[in-house]
């Protein structure tokens, strides 16, 4: 089993015919597993169109734009983060509710379904799914987030905290915010945190995420891919798999393959056709052919000292 990390990965103008984020990085393209920082934590193609919104210059190719008065994903603007702009997801949630912050869905599948529906972003609380992801014509143009806090949950239980307000008694100075190491503030249900992901991790075996015939594209940031073993033989262990599809980004997504599967055993092979016998003889230990004159003669073989004798060949029948 091998991690990837991709800090920021992005299909854009051309057409990615396929790609398979198994266990292994393409040897042109050393700078998908860079885990350093990116000149922008969001998800930004080339060219002036794409995640950040924008509608002008070559969005269609870069990827898909965000919802109007959307433009900014969670890590850049927490205030994006509301009803208008997206549906929301959480284990704790129901996929019959209306996917708002107070009513969210369940599963990722069914908030993609309902976001395309709706025109808006994708907000999945940092837990964990068993699901397998298919986005392919009908759901064009999805974006999906994740490093939400859940519903009951806090940053807390990731290790973050809040630099906002200090405590007088740190000898913080109101006018600047304080001090940032002794803050107690905390973040709250539905709030970004960075470093923390939602995790697909689905109990049966298959692509975790599978993209595919996408022309406006789709988006992914704040996520783990985690790919179940192989089970059968000559099975793949692949957490995502895009094929023929523009504008795709994967951005601080960690993607874990398992281990594929051997093999299966070779047919046992058709045998071969059993060769003629030589007409005429090539020698006299051969046999004569049935038309032929007669069986060849006696020989006596001398080996080692020992001596064997082989009869007359029978003559041909009348």
């Amino acid at each position: 089993m091998r991690t990837l990390q991709f800090r920021s990965v992005l299909a854009g103008a051309g057409l990615l015919t396929a790609a398979i984020f198994q266990a292994g990085c393409p040897a042109d393209a050393p700078a998908l597993c860079e885990l350093g920082e990116c000149a922008s934590n969001a998800l930004v193609g080339p060219g002036d169109g794409g995640f950040d919104g924008t509608t002008t210059g070559d969005a269609a190719t870069d990827g898909p734009p965000a919802p109007p008065g959307c433009e900014k994903t969670p890590s850049e603007d927490q205030r994006t983060v509301r009803d208008d702009c997206g549906i929301f997801v959480a284990p704790s949630g129901s996929d019959t509710a209306l996917g708002t912050k107070g009513a969210p869905v369940r599963t990722i599948a069914k908030a993609i379904e309902l976001a395309k529906r709706a025109q808006k972003r994708v907000f999945a609380c940092a837990a964990t799914y068993d699901e397998h992801v298919v986005i392919d014509v009908p759901l064009d143009g999805a974006l999906i987030h994740g490093g939400l806090v859940c519903p009951g949950g806090s940053s807390e239980d990731a290790g973050v905290g809040d630099a906002g307000n200090a405590d007088a008694s740190d000898g913080g100075d109101a006018s600047d915010g304080g001090d940032a190491g002794d803050a107690s503030v905390t973040a709250g249900a539905w709030d970004y945190v960075a470093g923390t992901f939602a995790r697909l991790v689905p109990s049966t075996t298959g692509p975790v995420v599978s993209v595919s015939g996408l022309m406006t594209g789709m988006g992914i940031e704040d996520f783990e891919l985690v790919a179940k073993d192989a089970a059968t033989l000559g099975e793949s262990s692949v957490a995502a798999l895009v094929s023929e599809s523009r504008g795709v980004s994967f951005t601080r997504v960690h993607v874990t393959a398992g281990s594929g599967a051997a093999g299966a055993a070779g047919l046992v092979g058709t045998g071969g056709a059993q060769a003629p016998s030589p007409s005429p003889p090539t020698s006299t230990k051969d046999g004569v052919a049935a038309t032929g004159a007669g069986g060849a003669a006696q020989q006596v073989c001398t080996c080692g000292g020992d001596t064997t004798v082989g009869g007359k060949g029978g003559d041909n029948g009348t």
